[in-house]
């Protein structure tokens, strides 16, 4: 099967058009749709229909849409892994992070990469945990550093920091005073959390679930500093990573809520693929992140 044919027909299937694909891969509209005929004619059934001026996927391209974007991740591994035994490693690096170790544990880490490796091109995305998850099986990323173990999707993570997760509110609120708050006193508070994908909202899912809080009022917001914001403002309370709070001084002007058994410790994963090559870059990525967490206790 043809790598390019594959490129071309998810360029199709993504903008539902001959004529964007086109624009977007250098191609021709007629040279499109012949590669997507071509594919076709191998697999032996329609992957596109048109309805009027639309153009849809049949049940046989949505399928192939998952297949394809796997076999295309797997055979740029497999480039990588040959070029790197034969031409030498790249020097171009690509992280995700999902957004706590993202915003306050990398950028320390990135710093001393540079300090010391000037000719690694990183290039870092920061986005919730599943998104870098799918990232790194489309091959879009060489390593990710998140807060959650991610499930099978050939992945391979290993522990590199520990990181704790505390309940807060702003240092005037009520409850800041109290001290051994029932989990029954946080049911009427307004909850500012974050979106479904993040390893945060995943860690505050399960402690309301394990303690049956159903929260009435709950705000969602996608970044972290929002979330601090919002708190410190005294809009609501919130679970946040400890890391955050150390990033503006001692508290940052919130404050710790006394909830036994709230604190929830995790784990912070850097995570590759299984088939991925391992290059020097991501070699060295690898030792300066295992001495950054001691260097953000630290500071």
């Amino acid at each position: 099967m043809n790598p390019a044919h594959l490129r071309t027909f998810l360029a199709a299937a993504e903008s539902l058009s001959f004529t964007k694909a086109g624009r977007r891969l250098g191609l021709s509209q007629p040279a499109v749709s012949r590669q997507v005929a071509q594919l076709e004619h191998e697999v032996q059934t329609p992957l596109f229909e048109r309805l009027g001026r639309g153009l849809y996927l049949t049940a046989a391209g949505r399928a192939l849409v998952v297949d394809a974007r796997a076999l295309l991740a797997g055979y740029e591994r497999l480039l990588e892994a040959v070029r790197a035994r034969h031409g030498g490693a790249s020097a171009r690096l690509r992280v995700g992070a999902s957004t706590t170790p993202g915003l306050y544990l990398l950028p320390g880490v990135l710093a001393e990469l540079r300090r010391r490796h000037a000719g690694i091109d990183c290039q870092l995305v920061i986005d919730n945990s599943d998104a870098v998850v799918m990232k790194l099986v489309a091959n879009e990323l060489d390593l990710g550093v998140m807060g959650v173990r991610p499930g099978s999707h050939g992945l391979r993570a290993r522990a590199v920091a520990k990181d704790e997760i505390v309940c807060v509110a702003a240092a005037d609120h009520g409850l800041a005073r109290l001290s051994d708050i029932a989990v029954a006193a946080l049911q009427g508070e307004t909850w500012i959390v974050r979106e479904p994908g993040s390893a945060t909202r995943k860690a505050w899912d399960h402690w309301c679930r394990a303690r049956r809080l159903r929260p009435q009022r709950v705000i969602e917001v996608r970044c972290p500093e929002a979330v601090r914001q919002l708190v410190g403002t005294g809009v609501g309370i919130s679970f946040i990573s400890t890391m955050a709070l150390a990033s503006h001084g001692e508290d940052g002007g919130l404050a710790v809520l006394s909830v036994p058994k709230l604190r929830a410790s995790r784990s912070l994963y850097l995570v590759r693929h299984v088939d991925k090559h391992v290059t020097p870059a991501m070699q060295v990525f690898s030792e300066i992140l295992a001495r950054a967490p001691a260097e953000v206790a630290a500071r």
